[in-house]
């Protein structure tokens, strides 16, 4: 497609939770870098992904594969 909008990634963030309050802000809250396991397979840590996108249209589905 010549004329596909591809956003942009402005920012990528990794933390516990990601609330959205009553005036439109987003509130992060346990933001990290890594997770360290101490052995694999490892599944009990929950992970939110929170992605600020720019030049795309206002809905874009996405996934994430780890």
């Amino acid at each position: 497609m010549a004329n596909e909008i591809i956003p942009v990634a402005r920012s990528l963030y990794l933390c516990d939770a990601a609330t959205a309050g009553p005036s439109g802000k987003v509130y992060l809250s346990g933001v990290f870098n890594a997770i360290r396991a101490g052995a694999f397979p490892h599944a009990d840590t929950r992970v939110v992904a929170f992605v600020q996108l720019t030049g795309g249209p206002a809905v874009v589905p996405t996934y994430i594969d780890v």
